[in-house]
């Protein structure tokens, strides 16, 4: 019995340290895309703080041809990854754009503001 016991708590101590070591490196990488581009010559992603670090240049190696990020929502919330996931894909070189998420229970003019306005 203690064996089993000792066997689980090991076993589970490995699941929280390659939990945390996710969560510490937290970088996107993509992998295992297989991304058919004779039916899909123009391929892109969507990025946000939700995707994590990103490796642009790893995203460019992928054939990805476009980047679209979200910058900002609703009245005055701004993504707090958009600055480095603009760097990142301008300087690996592949194209961009940038996007406001709209929230329907908001004013639309002070959403604009928001976007447009920073």
């Amino acid at each position: 019995m203690k064996k089993g016991c000792i066997i689980g708590f090991l076993i589970a101590l490995f699941a929280i340290a390659a939990g945390l070591i996710i969560i510490y490196t937290n970088i996107y990488i993509p992998s295992g895309i297989d991304i058919d581009k004779i039916k899909y010559p123009i391929t892109g992603i969507d990025v946000s703080k939700h995707t994590g670090k990103i490796d642009f240049q790893k995203v460019k190696e992928q054939s990805i041809d476009f980047v679209f990020m979200k910058s900002r929502e609703g009245e005055n919330y701004k993504d707090e990854t958009f600055e480095k996931n603009y760097l990142g894909a301008k300087e690996s070189g592949i194209l961009f754009g940038v996007y406001h998420f709209f929230r329907f229970n908001k004013s639309g003019k002070k959403q604009a503001i928001n976007f447009v306005g920073n």
